[in-house]
């Protein structure tokens, strides 16, 4: 079993909800909540700020404009199956630094277009789309999309479901991910069943600090 969940934590080393109104629980006597001792990430000279559960640990960036990995450790103490993690994601928009934040907000007057998902699910082998919709950060609209998908990793695939929440401000756009991922789509999708409230309260911290 040991080995089995370094394996999966390996394949799925690379690698997504948000906000706490979306949260729901795995059962009628589960409650999960943020507690005291989850961890603030908080890059150099801030900006945003994110909490991480204290049964969980930061990787080092693996991709560009990654802010911040983290992942459940393994295997994981709470017996959920698969793995899972979160990166945020900070990209530079020089085009949009002369923009008011009112007229960004208008760009997210609605979920996300086409061309924009398509974009964001990318690095994912034929993902479906669960849902699109608009929520709120820092009090600003953002776009909230649900996906299931594949994932090619140190040639083997990993399949199960994530979403990202991205929002926009003058120069820049935050993309914050987090999924759950097992070695088969029906594996996928008991470890995302498992792990999606504890994902949901992980996105609900995301902060921005300069609006």
């Amino acid at each position: 079993m040991g080995n089995a969940q370094l394996n999966l934590t390996t394949l799925f080393f690379g690698g997504g909800i948000f906000a706490t109104t979306l949260l729901g629980t795995a059962s009628a006597q589960t409650v999960y909540r943020v507690t005291d001792d989850w961890v603030t990430l908080r890059p150099p000279g801030g900006g945003f700020h994110i909490l991480m559960p204290p049964d969980w640990r930061q990787d080092p960036p693996r991709a560009p404009n990654t802010k911040f990995s983290f992942i459940a450790k393994q295997p994981a103490p709470s017996g959920r199956p698969g793995v899972t993690n979160c990166r945020v994601v900070v990209t530079a928009i020089p085009d949009t630094a002369d923009f008011t934040q009112a007229a960004i907000d208008e760009i997210f007057k609605a979920p996300a277009p086409p061309e924009v998902v398509q974009g964001l699910l990318s690095s994912f082998g034929s993902p479906s789309i669960r849902e699109n919709r608009l929520v709120r950060v820092s009090n600003h609209p953002a776009w909230f999309i649900s996906f299931s998908g594949s994932y090619e990793s140190l040639n083997a695939k990993v399949y199960g479901v994530g979403a990202f929440v991205e929002l926009m401000q003058r120069g820049q756009t935050y993309a914050i991910v987090c999924g759950a991922f097992d070695t088969t789509p029906q594996r996928g999708e008991v470890a995302w069943n498992a792990w999606q409230p504890i994902l949901m309260l992980i996105l609900g911290t995301f902060t921005t600090e300069d609006f």
